[in-house]
Parts: C-alpha cells; sequence; structure tokens
C-alpha cells in the first residue's frame, strides 16, 4: 500500500500537467509584468486551503495551474506558494524539481553570482526605498576681502565679513558680522564693525513679515556707535529660477551715541527703514546681487547699498567683486557725505 502511495506521488506532476494543460505550450506566450504579483488571488487561495487541509493532491494543482499561467516565474510561483504553505516547502520543492529539473537551481545560482546589487534589481525582487537625507538647516559664507576706500576711510583696507542664515519651517533668521580695518601710512584710520540680525516669516511663497536690528560701531565717525531696529511687510516682487527681487518697509527707531568729548549723550529717534535685496544668476557659476537700505526721517537720510558679483570655482569656494556706497544727506561736521569701498573676496560657503 505505501509503495501505491509513493507511485501515485511520483506521477501526480504528469497527471496534473494533463489536467491544467502542457507548460511547454504555455511558456511561448507572454508572461505576466514582473512588476505583478506571481500568483493570482484564485491560485493564493487554493493553495492556502489546500495547505490547511494538508491535501496535497489540490495544492499540486493549483500549484502547476499557476506554472502554467506564468512559466517564465516558475521560481517566484514556488516562492510565494511556499510562503503560503511552509509547512510543505520541501515536498513542494521536491516536486516542481522533479516536474521540470534545473529550473528552481538556474535562478538561485544567477542570484548568488550576481552579488547583492544586482540580485536587488532582478525584477521581482523588492526595492528598498531610502529616504534621501533631510537638508540641513544651516547656511552660510565666510569672506576675507582686500580693496579701496574713499571718503572719511583712506586706503588699502582688509575686510573679514561672515553670514549664517536659519530656517526651520516658516521662520528664517539671518545674521551677519562685517568688519572692516583700513590703513594710511602704517596708521590705522577707520576701524567699522557692524552687526546685523534680520529675522522673517513667510505667510505664503512671496508675502513675509521682516524684523530687523543693526549695530554700527566706527571710529572714523563722530559717534561711538549707531543702532536700527525696525519691523515691516516684505514682498518677492520677482521670484523665478534665475532671478529674485524682494522689498520691504516699515518704521523703527535710531539711536546715536555720542563721543564723551562732545558730551556722550544718546539720541533715540524715528525712523522709516527700506531694505531690498535682488540677486540675478547670469550663468550657472556666475551670479549678479545687490543688498539696499535707506533709513530717514526729516533730519537726514542714511542710504547703504552693496553690489556684488560672484564667481563659483567649486562646491564651497567663490571669488567675488563687490563696490559699496554709505550716503549721509547730512553727516556731521566737515565729514564726506558719500564712503565707497572697492573690494576683492575670496569666499567659503556651506549649506544651500
Amino acid at each position: 500500500m505505501r509503495a501505491l502511495h509513493q507511485s501515485l506521488l511520483a506521477r501526480l506532476p504528469l497527471l496534473t500537467l494533463i489536467l491544467c494543460g502542457p507548460v511547454a505550450a504555455v511558456g511561448a506566450a507572454t508572461s505576466p509584468p514582473s512588476d505583478t504579483a506571481a500568483l493570482s488571488e484564485a491560485d493564493a487561495a487554493a493553495i492556502r486551503k489546500a495547505a490547511g487541509a494538508n491535501n496535497l493532491p489540490d495544492l499540486y494543482k493549483a500549484l502547476f495551474a499557476a506554472i502554467a499561467a506564468a512559466p517564465d516565474r516558475l521560481a517566484e510561483v514556488v516562492r510565494d506558494a511556499t510562503s503560503l504553505a511552509p509547512a510543505l516547502q520541501d515536498p513542494i520543492v521536491r516536486t516542481v524539481d522533479s516536474a521540470f529539473p534545473g529550473r528552481l537551481q538556474q535562478p538561485r545560482q544567477a542570484e548568488a553570482q550576481a552579488g547583492p546589487a544586482e540580485a536587488e534589481a532582478q525584477p521581482g525582487a523588492p526595492v528598498e526605498n531610502k529616504p534621501e537625507p533631510e537638508p540641513s538647516p544651516w547656511s552660510g559664507e565666510i569672506a576675507a576681502a582686500a580693496g579701496i576706500a574713499t571718503g572719511n576711510s583712506p586706503l588699502d583696507t582688509i575686510n573679514l565679513e561672515t553670514a549664517v542664515a536659519y530656517t526651520t519651517g516658516a521662520w528664517e533668521h539671518e545674521a551677519s558680522l562685517d568688519y572692516i580695518l583700513s590703513r594710511d601710512s602704517q596708521t590705522t584710520s577707520a576701524n567699522r564693525l557692524e552687526l546685523e540680525y534680520s529675522p522673517s516669516y513667510h505667510f505664503d511663497e512671496r508675502l513675509f513679515a521682516l524684523g530687523l536690528g543693526r549695530f554700527v560701531r566706527d571710529r572714523s565717525e563722530d559717534f561711538q556707535f549707531t543702532g536700527i531696529e525696525a519691523v515691516g511687510p516684505g514682498y518677492e516682487a520677482i521670484k523665478t529660477d534665475d532671478m529674485t527681487l524682494s522689498v520691504a518697509l516699515g518704521p523703527g527707531l535710531r539711536q546715536e551715541k555720542e563721543r564723551k568729548r562732545d558730551g556722550g549723550r544718546l539720541r533715540n529717534e524715528p525712523v522709516g527703514v527700506t531694505t531690498s535685496q535682488f540677486a540675478w544668476n547670469l550663468t550657472h557659476r556666475l551670479q549678479f546681487t545687490n543688498g539696499a537700505t535707506l533709513v530717514g526721517n526729516t533730519a537726514a537720510t542714511w542710504i547703504d547699498t552693496t553690489s556684488a558679483l560672484t564667481l563659483k570655482f567649486d562646491e564651497h569656494f567663490s571669488g567675488r567683486l563687490s563696490y559699496s556706497i554709505r550716503h549721509n544727506t547730512n553727516p556731521p561736521g566737515d565729514d564726506n557725505k558719500t564712503d565707497t569701498l572697492t573690494r576683492a573676496a575670496i569666499v567659503y560657503g556651506f549649506g544651500q
């Protein structure tokens, strides 16, 4: 009786092929796309039901029907079938291997020789979607420059400038430090330090609110320091891939501290403040920028503007030529109304 049972099992693949149709004939048809399931829902349900009842004839019938429907995906069919019936993995593999000698071994050998990278690229293999790292919220630059100054500051100017920005959600925080040292005949005649902080909140792609805080200490001027604080709405007037222009304006306060020899008084007066930032990508390496600030009241108007041409050498380093103008319509004493500064700089940038 046991010998008869083994004989029937040995002939079961042949009987199943007779019932399900010859696989070789079906193999001439186009196989389903590799991104579809190897087992149809009906075949998967039949295999699951037969495995639960330990009914090998019904399981083999469903298995060979699935192979006949997709002969080019025999290994995937067997893989999915054994995942549905893990307790019957050995008889399933032995039966299919006896019906199709070598067909199961070839894909396994090819996958082993391909290596991990090629195996992942095989049709039907799961692809691991690795999330791209989020860009850093920090960006900025450091510039070292030498230049020529005119006006209240003499020639031979060296300059260290740094700027940093931090972006999180709708908020953007920018801070900068600009230090200028001018010498004439080995004598330091100008020593200017400028600090600025400007937070902004973006309501949408164009409308934003801008705050501005600026502190300036200049040895060549007749005051110890000046300060400006302002807040107001801003708008991105131009926003394309190659060109941007943003403007902002609002009320503010300006402080000016006299030197001790002049009494050391601190003046605090209301002012109106307007700022603009313009950038134009002439090429993928060459960029023109202009930043301007206008502060004014009934007594005087102060204008600071800097135009720059920046050539990008690589991912981090750039060269820059810039021209700055500072103009005061009502300077103290015999001071010149206009100062200019022409600079050439090497710039190191990081972040976006």
